[in-house]
């Protein structure tokens, strides 16, 4: 049980890591189709219903949640690896528990 509980931690830890960037690489993609699909934003043919601005407004909040996810990825990083000591005692402490559970 103890081997399970130490792979699941790790695959924790690299699987959010994963979902960060991942979903930042998302977003920017979904960006590019929404400015692809609707016009150029600030060009005056970006047009979705009938507000002007929505496609402008969406490709905004797509950049904004792009460099949002990015920048907690980049934090998420620097305490992985900044704290990776004190990951390794914790995950330890997991695997002795997980000793105790079976």
């Amino acid at each position: 049980m103890s081997a399970y509980a130490e792979a699941i931690s790790y695959l924790c830890i690299v699987f959010t890591g994963l979902g960060l960037f991942g979903g930042s690489a998302l977003c920017y993609f979904m960006r590019s189709d929404v400015i692809a699909e609707r016009g150029t934003p600030g060009s005056g043919t970006a047009l979705q219903g009938d507000d002007e601005a929505d496609s402008e407004t969406e490709a905004f909040w797509l950049l904004v949640a792009c460099i949002g996810l990015a920048a907690v990825g980049c934090c998420f990083c620097v305490c992985v690896v900044c704290g990776w000591k004190h990951i390794a005692q914790a995950i330890d402490v997991i695997d002795a528990a997980a000793d105790f559970a079976v």
